[in-house]
């Protein structure tokens, strides 16, 4: 299965934009974000909605599918990241 860093660099890839174009959009070094993309560092919430604003996809084209993480959904991967839904709505920890 692929891992969300793959996932991103396929789809950066696929797009024809570089590295250092993602990571100053996104006002990081190059070098965090080819971390992110090799798995290195585990990429943050904030920093997969950044990402998939530049690649302009949704972030959950990014998540990994329901095989991975124990059987949780990538929708659920991300809410368990990001906050809570209550009645459809998503809710943010700040």
């Amino acid at each position: 299965m692929k891992r969300i860093g793959e996932t991103i660099r396929d789809i950066r890839e696929s797009k024809k934009i570089s590295q250092y174009a993602v990571a100053y959009s996104m006002g990081i070094s190059q070098a965090a974000y080819s971390k992110i993309e090799r798995g290195k560092t585990e990429a943050k919430a904030s920093h997969l909605y950044l990402i998939a604003d530049i690649l302009n996809v949704s972030i959950y084209e990014l998540l990994p599918p329901s095989s991975t993480n124990n059987g949780i959904d990538g929708r659920d991967y991300l809410l368990k990241s990001l906050g809570f839904l209550v009645f459809g709505e998503l809710f943010l920890l700040c």
